[in-house]
């Protein structure tokens, strides 16, 4: 629970900040987000299905373990481009406010989010209501 209070206070409160309106700053509440969703699935849906073994809940469990693994893959992909995010501003300070605007911070967390949803909608939704042979 100290997760999911700690990272939805993130998420919400990141964009109130003067000195987080950057790149910086989104790409922080974009993974904290990530964080946030996936914390709060297992603290509300997982855990309790699993501890007190409710049925009705289990036949639900691929769709929550669906989203399980798109808020994996945001957090880390987000991870990922604030990494990439600091080590230009420590390599290239000079050319890091072009490589790093707000224009192409929001492109980069919308490819992010669609590199997170996209093969995992393809690989567990698609395929499984079609899957290869049968088309």
């Amino acid at each position: 629970m100290i997760g999911v209070t700690v990272n939805w206070t993130v998420a919400l409160l990141i964009r109130k900040l003067p000195s987080l309106k950057n790149s910086f700053g989104r790409l922080t509440a974009s993974q904290s987000i990530g964080d946030a969703i996936h914390s709060t699935l297992f603290a509300l849906y997982f855990a309790p299905m699993c501890f007190f073994d409710v049925e009705w809940m289990k036949t639900y469990s691929m769709v929550c373990g669906h989203l399980l693994l798109i808020a994996y893959d945001i957090s880390t992909y987000s991870h990922f481009c604030i990494s990439v995010n600091r080590f230009c501003s420590i390599v290239a300070p000079v050319r890091y406010d072009s490589i790093f605007s707000m224009s192409n911070t929001r492109k980069l967390i919308m490819f992010s989010w669609t590199m997170a949803i996209l093969p995992s909608i393809y690989l567990y939704i698609f395929s499984e209501f079609w899957p290869a042979g049968k088309h």
